[in-house]
């Protein structure tokens, strides 16, 4: 039996890696697959994190079912063997995920732990962590403590990261991110390997949503959280108790922050979706999991707080954050 080539695309951007998604699970069982990374030149935050996850993903179940691998080309970029995208996939060459120091406005591919996060926290709310570390990542990433990009950024990563550890059900999280001062442009990508949106926001009965691109379009309403209803609050008691739920709001107000000051893209299941000035996109995938793109161009508000009171809906309760006190208090 032939040989059958994984071609990774040269350029690792959104729409590069979502097709890539599709491709590797329309390929033939074989013996052996080569992955061939020799067109790979041009890597992303977002892209490397994707291309990672669904080669990791492709590699173990074909290895399951008797397949072996080998891969070429992978000296080719030394970028990304230095941000740890050959390790992620299990490819002993380069830095290991997280290994890379970081400290040049960057944050290399990188696994935080839930459990992790949980013991961290000790008896305080898991959030409470979380937002260490999404503070400690700005840090990395701006060189900076303060301002309004630190405060904007701060926010969008607490957010995500809080995501995944209250609805995902995924042990990890996975985020990169790289800041490009000269262009006045950072870019964070945020992923994970759980159940999905369409599935998380399914544990809530008063959502209704069938398809992956209904969940997206739903997940990204104001108000709209896969939390279950408080029937089963000793099942999930951790997301009612510690006050730092966020009524929903959390993808709501971070897809309209990039939008309206650069892009924002979600994935999860066979859905791509992509929010920016000039409108809406959807475009087929495979991913199990989700997997975010927060892409901030330029900041208009003076910080956070005030842009969450701009598009905030009348009434919304905005729950409890670090980052900004609940209305009110």
């Amino acid at each position: 039996m032939l040989d059958i080539q994984i071609q990774v695309p040269g350029s690792l951007t959104d729409a590069a890696v979502v097709g890539f998604s599709r491709e590797l699970q329309n390929l033939a069982v074989a013996e052996r697959y080569v992955v061939d990374l020799s067109r790979v030149k041009h890597v992303e935050p977002f892209g490397m994190l994707v291309c990672a996850s669904v080669l990791r993903r492709f590699i173990r179940i074909r290895k399951e079912a008797g397949g072996q691998f080998t891969a070429v080309g992978f000296t080719e970029n030394s970028y990304a063997a230095h941000m740890g995208l050959y390790q992620a996939f299990g490819l002993p060459y380069g830095n290991k995920p997280g290994e890379a120091s970081g400290s040049s406005r960057y944050i290399p591919l990188t696994c935080i732990s839930v459990k992790d996060l949980k013991a961290q926290a000790g008896y305080s709310p898991v959030g409470e962590a979380v937002e260490r570390e999404a503070q400690r990542l700005s840090r990395v990433l701006l060189q900076k403590t303060d301002g309004s990009r630190f405060s904007h950024i701060s926010y969008a990563l607490l957010e995500m990261m809080r995501n995944v550890v209250e609805h995902s059900f995924a042990p990890e999280i996975w985020c990169a991110a790289q800041c490009w001062p000269n262009k006045n442009c950072v870019e964070i990508a945020i992923l994970d390997e759980g159940i999905g949106v369409k599935k998380s926001l399914q544990r809530n009965p008063a959502n209704r949503c069938s398809t992956d691109q209904e969940a997206l379009e739903l997940a990204l309403q104001a108000g709209v959280s896969g939390a279950p209803p408080k029937s089963e609050e000793l099942q999930f008691r951790e997301a009612y108790d510690d006050g730092w739920q966020n009524a929903g709001l959390g993808l709501f107000i971070v897809s309209k922050l990039c939008a309206e000051g650069g892009s924002f893209s979600i994935v999860s299941g066979n859905c791509s979706l992509s929010l920016s000035k000039s409108g809406t996109g959807a475009s087929l995938a495979d991913f199990a999991g989700t997997a975010v793109r927060m892409k901030l161009e330029s900041v208009s508000d003076r910080d956070i707080n005030t842009f969450i009171d701009r598009i905030l809906p009348k009434g919304a309760k905005t729950g409890r954050s670090g980052l900004w006190p609940p209305r009110g208090a």
